[in-house]
C-alpha cells in the first residue's frame, strides 16, 4: 500500500490492497502429511473462520462508525457552542460576575474547535493507512480526557 492516505473506502472488495504494509499476508502452507487440510494454502482463519484480510476490514467498519458518530456529536456540539453559548456557561461558574460576555467569546471559540475536529474526524474516515488513523483516536482521547478532567475539576472545586 505505502500510501498515507487513501480515498477507498470499500472494506467489502477482494482486495487485499487496504491492508497496510505492516500487516503481513498469513497463509498455511500445505499440510504435508497423509490428510490434506482442508483449507491449505487459504489464508489464515481465526476462531471463527473469518480471514485475517475479512478481520482487518471488520475492525476498519467499527472504526468508521465510531469515528462517524464522534464527527457527528462534535459537529453538533460545535454549532451549539457557536449558536447558545449559554447552554455551556454552567461548565464555567462565573453566576453574575459581569464576565458572561467574555465567557460567551471563550465558549464560542472552543466550539468553532470542536466543530473543526469534526471535519476532521469525519474526513479521517477515508484515510486507510492504520497509523494515522491511530494517531487521531489517541489525539481525541487525549483532547477530550483532559478537556474532561479540567471542566470536572472546575465543576467540583
Amino acid at each position: 500500500m505505502g500510501r498515507l492516505t487513501g480515498h477507498d473506502n470499500n472494506y467489502d472488495s477482494d482486495d487485499e490492497s487496504v491492508l497496510p504494509d505492516c500487516l503481513p499476508r498469513i497463509t498455511i502452507k500445505p499440510n504435508r502429511s497423509a490428510e490434506a487440510s482442508p483449507i491449505s494454502g487459504v489464508a489464515a482463519r481465526d476462531e471463527g473462520g473469518m480471514s485475517a484480510v475479512a478481520a482487518t476490514r471488520k475492525r476498519a467498519k467499527v472504526l468508521d462508525l465510531i469515528f462517524g458518530v464522534h464527527a457527528a456529536w462534535a459537529a453538533a456540539t460545535g454549532l451549539i457552542a457557536l449558536g447558545f453559548p449559554e447552554a455551556f456557561e454552567v461548565f464555567m461558574n462565573i453566576g453574575d460576575s459581569g464576565l458572561q460576555d467574555q465567557a460567551k467569546t471563550v465558549i464560542r471559540l472552543y466550539g468553532c474547535l470542536i466543530l473543526a475536529q469534526g471535519w476532521l474526524v469525519w474526513s479521517t474516515r477515508k484515510v486507510t493507512d492504520p497509523f494515522v488513523r491511530k494517531i487521531f483516536a489517541q489525539g481525541y482521547m487525549l483532547a477530550f480526557g483532559s478537556s474532561t478532567l479540567v471542566l470536572g475539576y472546575k465543576c467540583m472545586f
